[in-house]
């Protein structure tokens, strides 16, 4: 009697379906997506993969062998099982070149001699940001990225965040996914003379930063340009001379690589992308612009070069410094003449400062 019972009880168990909660995946656009599902091992293995809603069907097994008779036709030659892997309770589905349109609740469901199971899979698919691109055209300033899931957003920043008068222009392709561009007045001056581009999603977030530097005077002996930072070490560096013409390229993996014309004037990179240069002529002056970029971020610096003697130079600076002594004088004599009225101090402090400035020049020139 003890016995009959027990077989009852086993044989209920049996028809009991375990189910599970839900496991989120995440797979990225255009790959081999594995969705997971687990099951208690026996004879007589039945398996079937079904979106939900709706009761697609995406993938059975049962008799020893798959049977596809009423697969969805989207799912044709893209689904796997590994019967292999049976004996060790794996039942998961290999699902290849994931699109948008594969997202959705899928339901694993497995039977044995010894019972059932219901494993629910949410797939999530992705397509990263490749590239975020800021160009100058015209009077404006043109932000874009494309190939991107899910829906992204555009942030400018000049300074501090800027809301453009038009909303960024959004698009799908037929993939399902998703392009994005803005436009925006061109006006970088300083000090806000750069503008940075963010775009993201829920899953990724890229930028772009473009730059626009003062003039910068150099010798003929040495110059140093300077590369827009990164936040993080930049993996490209490209150096381009009037926008066109490449100078070099530098990368974590191939090193410095600069171009037959300008590797005697290249003196050496740093690792922010920095660019030293030596021994120039006239013909190197012009617009130095650098490129540089890793995986979350890129950057477009350019910044005009005139090259002047090494005395030009020394007496630039020397002028400078004695304007600054000028009027750093000047402002104590007159505080000790606010002070003390000792007026002949101050007369006598201002023409002697102003004749030592004009020896000065008279000797440079």
């Amino acid at each position: 009697m003890i016995s009959s019972g027990l077989f009852v009880i086993f044989g209920f168990l049996n028809f009991l379906t375990f189910t599970t909660g839900d496991t989120e995946i995440s797979c990225q656009f255009g790959t081999d997506c594995i969705l997971p599902c687990s099951f208690n091992t026996g004879d007589e293995v039945v398996i079937h993969w079904i979106l939900k809603p709706g009761d697609i069907q995406v993938h059975s097994f049962y008799y020893n062998k798959d049977q596809l008779d009423r697969q969805n036709q989207r799912y044709k030659g893209r689904t796997s099982l590994d019967p292999e892997q049976f004996s060790r309770g794996n039942a998961s589905l290999r699902l290849k070149d994931v699109g948008v349109q594969d997202e959705g609740r899928y339901q694993c469901y497995t039977s044995t001699v010894k019972g059932n199971k219901e494993t629910y899979i949410q797939l999530q698919v992705y397509a990263p940001i490749q590239e975020v691109t800021i160009r100058k055209l015209d009077n404006n300033l043109t932000c874009s990225s494309d190939g991107i899931y899910p829906e992204p957003n555009l942030i400018w920043t000049i300074g501090s965040q800027y809301d453009p008068p038009e909303k960024p222009r959004i698009s799908r392709t037929e993939s399902e996914l998703y392009s994005i561009s803005s436009s925006i007045p061109y006006n970088l001056k300083a000090p806000h003379n750069a503008a940075t581009c963010s775009i993201s999603t829920t899953k990724d977030q890229k930028k772009a930063t473009l730059t626009e530097n003062a003039q910068r005077n150099s010798s003929f002996t040495e110059a140093t340009v300077e590369c827009q930072h990164l936040d993080a070490l930049p993996d490209q560096i490209v150096w381009r001379f009037n926008h066109n013409d490449l100078i070099l390229t530098q990368s974590r993996v191939k090193g410095l690589n600069p171009t037959a014309e300008w590797q005697k004037y290249v003196k050496e990179v740093s690792p922010q992308g920095d660019l030293t240069l030596k021994d120039l002529t006239s013909k190197q002056e012009g617009t130095y612009t650098c490129e540089s970029s890793n995986a979350k971020e890129t950057a477009t610096a350019s910044t005009p070069l005139r090259l002047v003697e090494d005395g030009v130079t020394s007496g630039i600076v020397i002028a400078v410094i004695a304007v600054i002594v000028i009027i750093a004088t000047i402002a104590v004599a007159a505080f000790v003449y606010a002070c003390k009225k000792k007026v002949l101090l101050f007369l006598l402090f201002s023409v002697s400062i102003i004749v030592c400035f004009l020896f000065m020049i008279g000797k440079h020139d």
